[in-house]
Order: C-alpha cells, then sequence, then structure tokens
C-alpha cells in the first residue's frame, strides 16, 4: 500500500499527510489534501492493483531470510481466505509437508530456518485454488 501511495504522491505527498494526521486531522481528509483524489478513490483501485503485481495465482515467492535469522521464507498466496493449503518441500534426503490454513488475503507464511540442510528442494502447494510447484535453494 506505501508503494502505491509512494508511485501517486510521492515521498512529500505521504511527509504532508503524516503531518495532517499528526495535527489531528482525519486520514481521508489527509490524502485528499496531499493528492486531489479521495481516499476511497485509492482503496477502491488496491485490490486491482495488488492482483497486477503477480504473474499468476496461486504463485509463491521466497526471501533470503527469516524471521528468524537466516534461512529461506516463503508466501504462497492467490487461494481463497481461510482454506487449507498442503504444503511439500522436499529433496532427497530431508524435507516436510503440512497442512497450513490461509489468511484473510489467501496467503500463507513460513520458512525454512537452521534446522533444514542447504541444498535444491522442491516446493508444492496444493489448495482448492490450484497447485504451485517450484525450486528453491537454501
Amino acid at each position: 500500500a506505501v508503494s502505491f501511495m509512494k508511485a501517486d504522491i510521492g515521498m512529500e505527498g505521504i511527509r504532508k499527510m503524516l503531518s495532517s494526521v499528526g495535527i489531528g486531522h482525519h486520514w481521508d481528509d489527509a490524502y485528499r489534501e496531499a493528492s486531489g483524489k479521495s481516499w476511497e478513490s485509492f482503496t477502491t483501485s488496491f485490490a486491482d492493483r495488488v492482483l497486477a503485481l503477480a504473474p499468476r495465482y496461486p504463485g509463491v515467492a521466497y526471501a533470503t531470510n527469516t524471521i528468524a535469522g537466516p534461512g529461506v521464507s516463503y508466501l504462497v498466496y492467490g487461494y481463497g481466505p481461510g482454506t487449507a493449503v498442503r504444503v511439500s518441500i522436499e529433496n532427497s534426503r530431508f524435507g516436510g509437508t503440512e497442512t497450513r490454513t490461509t489468511n484473510a488475503s489467501g496467503c500463507s507464511y513460513g520458512f525454512l530456518g537452521a534446522s533444514w540442510p542447504s541444498g535444491t528442494y522442491s516446493f508444492t502447494a496444493s489448495g482448492r485454488g490450484g497447485v504451485v510447484s517450484s525450486t528453491l535453494r537454501k
């Protein structure tokens, strides 16, 4: 959301909004003052803008760190809110499978922490919205 705001009104507009809120203005009014548009126009277009970020659904994105330190994080997306997604991560020597429940945005986050040895893994997530398969390197 912040990236979209930055693209729409720039950092100066964001600073203006935060200053306005800081002196007691409502968020909607601060956005209108900085952008010349209603906050509703931003929120109405938000879902479509987010959907346009990903090439397909469902999908998976990786990061080279975790909330617990070194490792690999993953985020599966594009499933229905509150639905079961079976996640399988494995290579020839190590792996695991679990069923996770997506959040209100249809996403689920997990990671391969220190106990997972380095190597290349097959990653599969499957649920009612479809199957996504990928390879990850830890």
